[in-house]
């Protein structure tokens, strides 16, 4: 009964509600999968409301008030309070853990999927004026839709407990979580980088085999006819037919692979289904490997795409929603400087309004004498920012476009509209049907490759999921700049630094490692101020070696300058109190420089970061370069030529030599003024 009262109201209501979403999608880049998913849960919703409205006592209440609306076309009538309380009666179902009326699952994260997903069409279509617009919905806990503060990272992880055991059981590790989610991540992408290139090879392997012309493709034609149904039995060779001999050798691989792929491109179009060929043509396939393989050598397959698609997340940090909906040819720029390359790609993120996203690649050109480089399939390309890599997300997407093109060829002559998308894949059905991804085949293609590093002595066993990826990757951002949200929260497309701290980074462990920076900054700071007498070192309780280190320290910290005396009050407002006025030092008389090894290099750094930056700055924000980073460069300038007039000459060249070649080869990464 409930099925059929729903399905009249599809007819009007979603199939309007449908249309709407299209147009919507359409004007902004949104994909059809996307509508797709969020026309589930628009389903559910008015599932829900025609369960409750055919009971007799619910018809006069907001929830039959709107869905008899709905179903009469009479939109206009709807208030806002009603549909605020028939929309709160289907979240507060979900809210209920023990309410299987909209979904039978207790999972947390699966119903706040659900709230998530409904609550964008719901604004949509109220904007259309397909009902009332009632904002955003609330979540579980009664808090504006977010996920990302539900999602553990890899390093809170326990082997063999679902992600929600694992956090309450790990949260408190502090530096532990760090490391083990350090760890975890690039075990990770080492695995679907390694998966990649070997896709790659196969398909490379392919192009070089299909140029082989021992045979001629009639001959090749002409095997296939005589290839007998138990050609891959134990046999003595010369009792097989002569051309199944010369085409499909049991003993030559690579000119029995040859003829296969030249066969299976020239007769069906590269692509094909194993029924669908002679019986035995498929025992040649079973002896190269099997449908999925031999079907690696053509074009890219789940496998593939997936290797590439986690390489792209892992190295971007994007939503697993833009990720999903990056075009056919993602990349809007790149910037160059020295051997360092920054590319862009570019995407939708539906959630916040269509607002345009970016996910950045870092990489560094190899020089001709690295071996290790060159010996990697992608010579030239190394991304600087994870360790161990051989390609950058930026190549991995290269590598990708190269293996999807036939497939994308085909859904072009098609004029399927999916070809305009990075992530497509054929149909393993009907291999002419190429479509993007479904997400009930990612879950099997993720199942799989879990299972098939169950025994991985860093990710085996654990319950990883792909939105892991993104909190992971922020909270070791935080933990590399120090703490700073405004830095993670551009790296994560956010526009305040607020939303970072609440949904990915504010979790007790980071506060912690955050509270131990600050007090190892102290002890450095004190340690500075106390001069440089060995007295200091009793005064301050510390053992004379660990006092001149820690001095040591604090001068490389700081570039190597020194206030002579913080509580002069020299500094307007500073009197009677430690002078915190960094922006006046440049200028400060109080302000001393102690020469060191490190400190002249990193002078040297910062002058040349400065340098760099000096004309872009001068035209965007002149008075603030005056005022704040000229001083700086000219007392820079002075330091050093100064240093170079004395006896630390040979030095400050070493110096340069080093920042020079360290920037040449992406060791360093120039400052940025701002």
């Amino acid at each position: 009964m409930v099925t059929r009262v729903a399905t009249v109201a599809f007819e009007g209501i979603e199939a309007r509600a449908v249309d709407v979403q299209v147009q919507v999608a359409a004007g902004v880049h949104a994909t059809g999968s996307t509508t797709e998913r969020r026309s589930k849960n628009l389903r559910r919703l008015l599932l829900f409301w025609a369960s409750l409205a055919i009971n007799e006592a619910e018809r006069g209440r907001p929830v039959g008030r709107v869905f008899k609306a709905l179903m009469e076309g009479a939109h206009a009538t709807i208030t806002r309070e009603d549909m605020v309380d028939a929309v709160e009666e289907y979240t507060k179902a979900l809210r209920n853990l023990r309410d299987f009326s909209v979904v039978a699952t207790t999972n947390e994260l699966t119903r706040q999927n659900i709230i998530e997903s409904l609550s964008p069409i719901l604004q949509e279509l109220g904007r259309e004026g397909l009902w009332p617009d009632i904002g955003p919905l609330k979540g579980l806990r009664g808090s504006r839709v977010s996920r990302g503060n539900n999602i553990p990272a890899l390093g809170e992880l326990i082997v063999g407990l679902p992600g929600s055991a694992a956090v309450s059981s790990a949260r408190d590790g502090g530096a532990e979580i760090i490391e083990l989610s350090r760890k975890r991540l690039i075990r990770l992408r080492q695995l679907f980088e390694d998966a990649l290139l070997k896709e790659e090879a196969a398909f490379d392997r392919q192009v070089k085999l299909t140029k082989d012309n021992r045979v001629t493709l009639g001959e090749i034609r002409e095997a296939v006819r005589w290839l007998p149904t138990d050609y891959d039995r134990e046999r003595v060779l010369f009792e097989l037919p002569y051309p199944v001999r010369k085409c499909f050798p049991l003993e030559n691989e690579d000119l029995r692979l040859s003829s296969l792929l030249r066969y299976i491109k020239a007769e069906h179009g590269g692509h094909f289904r194993l029924q669908d060929l002679p019986y035995g043509l498929q025992r040649v396939v079973a002896t190269c490997g099997g449908t999925a393989r031999v079907m690696s050598y053509l074009e890219g397959g789940s496998r593939a795409l997936m290797s590439a698609y986690m390489l792209v997340s892992i190295d971007s940090l994007m939503n697993i929603q833009p990720c999903d909906d990056l075009p056919a040819d993602p990349f809007v720029g790149r910037a160059k400087h020295g051997r360092i390359q920054l590319r862009t790609i570019s995407s939708i993120k539906n959630r916040a309004g269509y607002k345009p996203v970016d996910g950045n690649f870092l990489e560094v050109e190899a020089e001709s004498d690295e071996k290790s480089v060159a010996e990697t399939p992608s010579e030239g390309q190394l991304p600087i920012h994870v360790e161990g890599a051989k390609i950058s997300g930026a190549k991995a997407i290269e590598i990708w476009q190269k293996l999807s093109r036939p497939q994308r060829d085909r859904a072009k002559n098609a004029k399927y509209k999916d070809a305009e998308y990075l992530w497509i894949i054929r149909n393993g059905h009907d291999t002419d049907d190429v479509r993007r991804y479904e997400a009930s085949s990612w879950k099997h293609w993720w199942n799989e490759f879990l299972d098939e590093h169950a025994d991985d002595p860093v990710i085996g066993g654990l319950p990883i999921q792909r939105r892991m990826i993104r909190t992971t990757g922020l909270q070791l951002q935080s933990v590399h700049h120090g703490g700073d949200s405004e830095v993670v929260a551009m790296i994560a497309n956010h526009s305040r630094a607020s939303v970072t701290e609440r949904y990915y980074t504010n979790r007790n462990y980071l506060r912690r490692l955050l509270d131990n920076k600050m007090r190892e900054f102290l002890k450095l700071f004190e340690a500075r101020l106390a001069g440089d007498r060995d007295e200091r070192a009793a005064q301050l309780s510390l053992p004379l070696s660990e006092f001149k280190e820690l001095r040591q320290t604090a001068v490389a910290t700081g570039l190597g300058f020194d206030c002579d005396n913080p509580l002069s009050g020299y500094q307007p407002g500073t009197k009677d109190k430690i002078c915190t006025r960094l922006d006046a030092c440049s200028s400060c008389p109080l302000l001393r420089f102690v020469p060191s090894r490190e400190s002249i290099r990193n002078l040297i750094l910062f002058m040349r970061s400065l340098e760099s930056s000096e004309e872009e700055f001068v035209s965007r924000n002149v008075s603030r370069w005056i005022r704040v980073w000229m001083p700086a460069m000219a007392l820079c300038m002075a330091i050093i030529q100064l240093l170079k007039d004395g006896a630390k000459k040979r030095m400050v060249i070493d110096a340069e030599n080093d920042v020079a070649s360290g920037i040449a080869s992406g060791k360093l990464i120039l400052f940025r003024p701002w």
